[in-house]
């Protein structure tokens, strides 16, 4: 069990009271029970040329730079892999932003 208290800064006070207990349990996946996340796989990760997006009902992959700007965005796939090509994309770190019927994942990619 954890307590958790509130930090703010209304005029003279600068914590809030203790709250009530806060429970969770790790699951092995988020680390919250209850809260599904797609299982997304990267191969190869890192990756040269190519790279396949692995998950279950992928609706829409997206291929992000580390500042979060989108440079591929596909959608209306309703597949489980599906195939990126990374020609022309500078080495270094990616994220990839995968939305299934479970909600949004976003795995790191390294382009050699």
């Amino acid at each position: 069990m954890a307590y958790v208290r509130a930090r703010c800064k209304f005029a003279r006070y600068e914590y809030g009271p203790w709250s009530a207990p806060l429970a969770f349990s790790l699951n092995g996946g988020n680390g919250i029970d209850g809260v599904d996340t797609p299982d997304i796989t990267l191969t190869p990760n890192p990756a040269t040329e190519r790279v396949t997006v692995s998950a279950t009902g992928m609706q829409s992959v997206e291929l992000l730079a580390v500042d979060g700007t989108v440079i591929l965005h596909h959608d209306g796939l309703h597949q489980d892999k599906y195939p990126l090509d990374l020609k022309g994309l500078a080495a270094g770190v990616y994220m990839v932003r995968v939305s299934t019927p479970l909600g949004t994942a976003t795995r790191r990619l390294l382009v050699q």
